[in-house]
């Protein structure tokens, strides 16, 4: 198996995250007490369903220091819209109860 380590710029590669989804409920695969209903948690584009922005953007906190992803943070946070913002940081404050440079 090889890994492509390059910024997407076309659509020539999906990326795949394993969640566990139980009876509607979608599971954060770190941290299984961070739950959220399947119908929010994925975004449907015509006929793809793509992982809701808030969800990605967890996966990503954990290797905040990486610039892109500290790019995508910063280009997302202010258009989730209310809901999917909190949704954001309750998730980061109990996946990080010490604290996290993207907890405002």
């Amino acid at each position: 198996m090889s890994f492509i380590d390059r910024e997407q710029t076309e659509l020539d590669y999906i990326e795949v995250l394993f969640n566990k989804i139980e009876k509607g409920i979608f599971y954060y695969k770190r941290n299984h007490s961070i739950t959220l209903d399947v119908h929010k948690a994925f975004i449907k584009k015509g006929a793809i369903s793509i992982l809701a922005p808030e969800i990605i953007l967890l996966h990503k906190s954990r290797n905040s220091e990486n610039n892109d992803y500290q790019n995508d943070y910063e280009m997302v946070i202010d258009t989730l819209d209310e809901d999917r913002y909190e949704w954001f940081m309750h998730a980061m404050k109990t996946e990080y109860p010490n604290g996290h440079k993207w907890i405002r």
